[in-house]
């Protein structure tokens, strides 16, 4: 009864070709080598959806230490003090970060927040700045935040100034405020970058993308980097 069940489950054409019991044999194999190749082409397509899947970078699944970065700002010696917060990609450098720290320092110093982001103007936006401008009262100069010790100078204010000079900027800065950070995410293509970086005289380096490039450039700027994240 097997040998009668066995000849209706495999083709007739192998039986006849090989034999009966060589005939089994072969579409045992048959099926075996079908199997393994639709495992094959299944795993072969799932892996290269994980490689077309973007995975995020070591410093992306990092969350940044806030303490231990308003630690290494703390400890720089002197009242006022110019702190550039540099990258050389959004993706390295978000607007949360400078953000948070700014408004940690804030609850026992006074720190102004400097935009350089002039492509979204992004540091007016968190603090809902720009609903306070009106066309013919735009003065340059900082912008109060809600928080008492908080100020901003937003990127805008440096889209409406033909020719900026940084320095007597935060010279003048200096005598009001006790931290001023330089929010710079795209530094390296910033095309003020080497006088930024001269003027601010310490930074806290966010490399990933084009970190050899912001870290070349800090270097040349006589920037000292008191961080790199």
């Amino acid at each position: 009864m097997n040998s009668y069940f066995l000849k209706y489950i495999f083709p007739g054409w192998i039986t006849n070709l090989f034999g009966f019991k060589w005939g089994i044999i072969a579409a045992a194999v048959l099926c075996l080598v079908i199997l393994l190749s639709v495992f094959f082409l299944f795993f072969s397509k799932r892996k290269a959806r994980l490689k077309k899947s973007p995975r995020p970078s070591e410093k992306q699944k990092t969350a940044v230490d806030y303490d231990n970065l308003l630690t290494t700002i703390k400890k720089q010696n002197g009242r006022f003090q110019r702190l550039l917060l540099a990258a050389g990609s959004l993706n390295d450098l978000p607007v949360t970060i400078p953000v948070n720290v700014a408004v940690r320092i804030a609850q026992t110093h006074k720190c102004l927040l400097v935009d350089l982001d002039i492509r979204r103007n992004a540091i007016a936006r968190v603090f809902d700045l720009e609903a306070t401008e009106t066309s013919g009262a735009f003065k340059t100069g900082s912008c109060p935040t809600p928080l008492e010790n908080l100020s901003v100078w937003p990127a805008r204010n440096f889209e409406r100034l033909r020719q900026t000079n940084f320095r007597p900027l935060l010279e003048r800065a200096g005598k009001k405020y006790d931290y001023i950070l330089i929010y710079a995410p795209y530094l390296t293509t910033l095309p003020d970058r080497r006088q930024v970086a001269a003027c601010a005289g310490q930074a806290i380096a966010f490399t990933g993308e084009n970190g050899s490039q912001l870290m070349q450039l800090l270097e040349q700027c006589d920037c000292k980097v008191i961080q790199e994240i």
